[in-house]
């Protein structure tokens, strides 16, 4: 089995209230204050005997979907409630491009994607919002 991808949605990046569930899209519930959602992306080969799914037994993932590669291996994508990650603080300010200014960070709905190499040599996206805070001078 390989892990080929993590998404971490820590309890308070969810800002949008959901506006309909629609029946063919599967919902995944926020979670709990302190507490991180942790999507994983991973792939079985056929050597790997799986009777469910991968890791619903031993770390309690819920199963999102599943299909079929051409070489036969699948593609899982499972989620599991973890401890939310304290990142460190990073400091600087924004950089802007392609003719953007401060003003485009005013309002709401700001997101960011921060990418991580994490200890055990996966890739992960953090899926976070983006709260704007003025720097005392």
């Amino acid at each position: 089995m390989t892990l080929a991808f993590r998404i971490v949605t820590p309890w308070f990046a969810p800002i949008t209230p959901i506006a309909s569930l629609e029946s063919d899209i599967k919902w995944i519930p926020a979670p709990a204050v302190g507490k991180a959602i942790e999507t994983a992306i991973l792939i079985t080969s056929l050597d790997c005997k799986v009777s469910n799914w991968p890791c619903r037994d031993s770390m309690q993932t819920e199963l999102i979907g599943s299909f079929p590669l051409e070489s036969r291996e699948t593609v899982w994508l499972v989620y599991h409630v973890i401890t939310c990650p304290q990142p460190q603080p990073m400091p600087g300010g924004p950089k802007y491009f392609k003719g953007k200014s401060k003003g485009d960070l005013a309002g709401s709905g700001l997101r960011m994607l921060a990418w991580s190499e994490e200890p055990d040599g996966s890739r992960a996206l953090y899926d976070l919002p983006v709260k704007v805070q003025e720097i005392e001078k």
